[in-house]
């Protein structure tokens, strides 16, 4: 009986950039919150559309928040410097991903 070689489990680390109608209403949600339903959609589509990700099928292991940097965060929590009447900054919401092809 012969065996096949082992083949390596290919892991893609992507960070996806995901722009909801939630994230461009006027109530800003905070940088922190989980994926929302719809931006996790978003994400799967993104990954399956990608031209990186030639090899099926696609199993998701991970989809996250890709948290922003602290300082932006800060910024969005407290505003800027200045006027208060100044608007809070409308932070990316980013994903991470870890899913293995094939």
């Amino acid at each position: 009986m012969s065996f096949l070689p082992m083949l390596p489990v290919v892991i893609l680390g992507s960070m996806v950039m995901v722009t909801t109608a939630a994230a461009a209403a006027s109530s800003h949600p905070h940088p922190l919150d989980p994926l929302s339903a719809a931006e996790i959609t978003a994400v799967r589509a993104a990954v399956l559309a990608s031209p990186l990700v030639p090899a099926r099928p696609l199993h998701f292991h991970y989809v996250g928040l890709d948290e922003p940097d602290k300082p932006d965060v800060l910024a969005f929590a407290y505003g800027t410097a200045g006027s208060p009447s100044r608007r809070r900054p409308l932070l990316p919401r980013r994903a991470l991903v870890i899913a293995r092809a094939g």
